[in-house]
């Protein structure tokens, strides 16, 4: 009999034993994996995060500037070369479209989203890829009317004319500088630009500092 009962319990231990082996290598292969797409989001989030820096800097910051330039020019006495005035025009006529990659988001989705530990990301991964980033390039649409507006200003600003090119002849459209300064249609242009201006800028800072913030936590995490 006691024979017997230390056989049970030998095999009861070597049952516990071989248990605990098999949860120890089922969670080392979710951390691994979990490692793994950490770094995949991250390297994701951090192209996206270049490129809206990128957009903030070259195409929001610069309609900022050229907006300020054409203003301040319309109320100088100064006269301000052509060259000078259609690039400026040109900057400030710019917009933006926000893209991104949630490719490796949507991998991690269709497995599990519980596969990431940490509550607090994971929450935060959510509201990112599906409210913030969504939402930020439904605010960056256009609104119809806004653009039909745009397209008949700037149509009435800007002079077509035929250039001989090097190869052949081409249209070249430039802005009609005559009577800038007291320009009603310029003006009522720049304002509708100046707001495009903050809508853009309202929308991709907050992108761009959410992106930096989920980065120094996978950061924390992967250390």
């Amino acid at each position: 009999m006691l024979y017997a009962f230390g056989e049970i319990i030998l095999v009861v231990i070597g049952i516990l034993i071989a248990l605990k082996i098999n949860n120890w290598n089922e969670n080392r292969k979710s951390k691994q994996f979990e490692t793994k797409i950490l770094k995949e989001i991250k390297a994701s989030i951090q192209l996206d995060l270049e490129r809206n820096k990128a957009i903030l800097e070259k195409r929001i910051l610069s309609k900022k500037k050229a907006l300020e330039d054409l203003i301040k020019n319309m109320h100088s006495s100064q006269k301000v070369h052509d060259s000078i005035l259609n690039k400026n025009f040109a900057n400030a006529s710019r917009g933006i479209v926000l893209t991104y990659d949630k490719g490796a988001y949507e991998s991690l989705k269709a497995i599990g989203l519980d596969k990431i530990s940490h509550d607090s990301l994971r929450n935060r991964l959510i509201r990112f890829y599906e409210n913030r980033l969504p939402r930020g390039r439904e605010l960056l649409k256009q609104d119809d009317e806004i653009y039909t507006q745009r397209t008949r200003l700037r149509r009435k600003l800007l002079k077509s004319s035929y250039v001989n090119g090097k190869k052949s002849w081409y249209i070249q459209t430039v802005l009609n500088t005559e009577n800038l300064k007291t320009n009603e249609d310029l003006l009522h242009l720049l304002d509708i630009e100046g707001d495009i201006y903050w809508d853009n800028k309202r929308v991709i800072e907050p992108i761009i500092q959410e992106a930096e913030g989920i980065i120094n936590v996978i950061d924390s995490i992967l250390k």
